[in-house]
């Protein structure tokens, strides 16, 4: 399936059932970590030289998408990763920044930070998850998936939190207008003994509602069949504007997502069906 201009989401995670291995990290147990398990387990290299993992299973496994999120990297990093059947290279991915850049020289000023990076400070990549990901032009058979990262600068050691190989979805028709994004505060305000109002701060949760109201009918066997696959907690990928068309940059567009009390898909007349999601941020 050729990505469209439509939002895509990413579910099928087969990292789980791969066997992880390769690079310098701190021990196998650690590589294991970066499976999805529903908590924040991180795998942590114990070298400053490039390095990568190493993901394998039994058979072919269909993929289409790939994304490392909750890493660490600088902002000079970079990831590739690359895809084989056997002996087959299938897909071999560009160097993509770790921290990817959110604005063009030309829309900034003489005094913006990064003005010939489009990488502004810091303090913006703070506010969001750090995530990198890519998307292949159709689904290929893979025995065999290397993540390399190069990112010889951090003044840290790589810590990597998450890793999705996924299969990716597209409905045949847009999602009905306007799409809800919103950050859900989980910051805490507490009153002391003495009456002193104290902030408890914490990162922003991004959440997303869909709504298909006309859904071709095999669309909506589809959805119906992700959540079913993935619940409430099984984590998806979520991106609003796969191709990039607008002023989004990776870190509004895209984020790894879990579904939020999900509603059945309702079959109507005319073989068509409807539906709403709700999405949160995971990390």
């Amino acid at each position: 399936m050729t990505i469209t201009p439509l939002i895509l989401i990413g579910h099928s995670n087969r990292v789980p059932s791969a066997t992880i291995t390769g690079g310098s990290w701190t021990g196998s147990r650690d590589l294991v970590k970066t499976r999805p398990t529903g908590t924040r387990l991180i795998a942590t290299s114990n070298a400053l030289s490039a390095t990568k993992l190493t993901l394998t299973w039994a058979r072919p496994q269909p993929i289409q998408m790939l994304a490392v999120v909750g890493h660490n990297g600088s902002r000079n990093g970079l990831m590739r990763w690359s895809a084989y059947e056997g002996a087959t290279l299938r897909y071999q991915g560009a160097w993509l920044d770790l921290k990817a850049p959110v604005a063009s020289t030309y829309a900034l000023s003489w005094y913006d930070f990064g003005l010939f990076t489009g990488k502004p400070e810091d303090e913006f990549y703070a506010r969001y998850p750090s995530q990198v990901f890519d998307y292949l032009p159709a689904t290929i058979g893979a025995d065999r998936i290397e993540v390399e990262f190069d990112d010889q600068t951090n003044a840290e050691a790589l810590s990597v939190g998450f890793i999705a190989a996924m299969q990716v979805w597209q409905p045949s028709v847009a999602p009905d207008w306007p799409i809800a994004i919103s950050p859900r505060t989980v910051s805490e305000l507490e009153v002391t003994e003495g009456d002193v109002e104290l902030g408890v701060e914490g990162a922003p949760v991004r959440e997303t509602r869909l709504s298909f109201a006309h859904l071709p009918e095999a669309d909506g066997i589809r959805l119906n069949r992700i959540q079913r696959e993935a619940g409430e907690t099984g984590e998806l990928w979520l991106d609003i504007d796969p191709q990039a068309q607008g002023a989004m940059t990776n870190y509004d567009r895209a984020m790894l997502c879990r579904q939020v009390d999900p509603e059945g898909v309702t079959f109507s007349e005319f073989w068509r069906a409807s539906g709403a999601r709700l999405f949160r941020e995971v990390f």
